[in-house]
């Protein structure tokens, strides 16, 4: 027996994604030992031998890289980077170890497996939800 609920959950913008692939692709130079350049292929030493003023984005990373390359996100996003986005799910009432209210709104389904799902709805409707569903199921039981 199941009951429809509405998912809410976070993306990152278009922005965000960019950031992304420019710091992983900085993280691997690092790795690599490779420094950064402009879309020319010019680095910052090209720019000093010039006499020109550095971009910013070869002046070096602004961030430490370590050995992992997740180390580099933690840190680079902020609210404004994600975009809030619903979505319809079908949950097997009883399945879950428990729901608790969220301090924002909504409900946080807590599943046996370790994988929580926030939800729009609050506790009382999801309780309401699933004892409709089950006086349905029993009404349609005693009808055959």
């Amino acid at each position: 027996m199941r009951i429809r609920l509405t998912r809410k959950f976070n993306i990152l913008t278009e922005q965000a994604k960019e950031r992304v692939r420019k710091l992983r692709q900085d993280f691997i130079d690092s790795r690599q030992g490779s420094e950064p350049v402009d879309e020319e292929g010019h680095n910052a030493e090209w720019y000093e031998r010039l006499a020109m003023p550095v971009p910013e984005d070869l002046k070096g990373n602004s961030f430490k890289m370590g050995d992992n390359p997740m180390d580099i996100m933690v840190g680079q996003f902020s609210e404004k980077d994600y975009r809030k986005v619903k979505s319809k799910i079908s949950v097997e009432i009883g399945y879950t170890d428990y729901i608790e209210e969220h301090l924002e709104g909504g409900s946080i389904l807590c599943f046996p497996s370790g994988r929580d799902l926030f939800v729009e709805e609050s506790v009382k409707e999801i309780e309401r939800l699933e004892e409709e569903a089950r006086n349905k199921l029993n009404k349609e039981n005693k009808q055959n």
